[in-house]
């Protein structure tokens, strides 16, 4: 993945009609707004699929899962350190909120949300589709970015998939996570390629 400079970018992961396994469409730069934003453009809000013509290319996919590029925290007010290091390092929980909504309009087959770090990080949420989720991730003030995360293990399942200088160890982040880098107990060097596959 190329090294963060200066945008955000949002993609997916798609299903095709007649042959198995996933394809990825090309990221577009993520621009906020109120009904004109990059998510709502890209996406068919309330709906499975996108919103295109029968007879264009990708009317027949079905979209597997939502992937986030370069996404921060614009800002907490927490001074814990912990928080402090998130800001760069995470997704706020608005945007998570949307990208939940993509998910929930297209089960079954949208179960998972990828975020990218601007570290180089993969990360790798699979939402519980839970009332408490969706009301957790709705509530403002916002949590905090500490309790945002904690929160998101323990409702769901939040993975390290490929570490970076800030997320230093691979698998799902359990109760012994402190953003020291001690999570799962994985092998911190266990090359990325060597994973088990999903559909990323």
């Amino acid at each position: 993945m190329a090294p963060f400079e200066s945008k955000a970018y949002l993609g997916a992961l798609l299903v095709p009609a007649r042959i198995s396994g996933y394809v990825a469409i090309d990221p577009v730069e993520d621009r906020p707004g109120f009904f004109d934003s990059t998510l709502e453009a890209f996406f068919w809000k309330g709906r499975a699929g996108f919103d295109v013509p029968a007879n264009h290319d990708l009317h027949d996919y079905k979209i597997g899962a939502v992937h986030a590029f370069y996404k921060s925290i614009a800002s907490t007010p927490s001074l814990k350190p912990l928080d402090i290091r998130l800001l760069p390092n995470f997704v706020s929980s608005q945007d998570l909120n949307d990208y939940l909504s993509v998910v929930i309009s297209n089960i079954p087959d949208a179960q998972s949300i990828y975020l990218s770090c601007r570290g180089g990080a993969l990360l790798k949420y699979v939402p519980a589709l839970t009332a408490t989720e969706t009301a957790m991730l709705g509530a403002r003030p916002a949590l905090t970015p500490s309790a945002l995360v904690l929160q998101l293990k323990n409702l769901g399942v939040l993975s390290v998939l490929v570490t970076d200088a800030f997320w230093k160890t691979r698998g799902p982040l359990n109760n012994e996570w402190d953003g020291s880098g001690v999570n799962a107990g994985s092998n911190t060097y266990e090359p990325w390629y060597g994973r088990e596959k999903d559909e990323l």
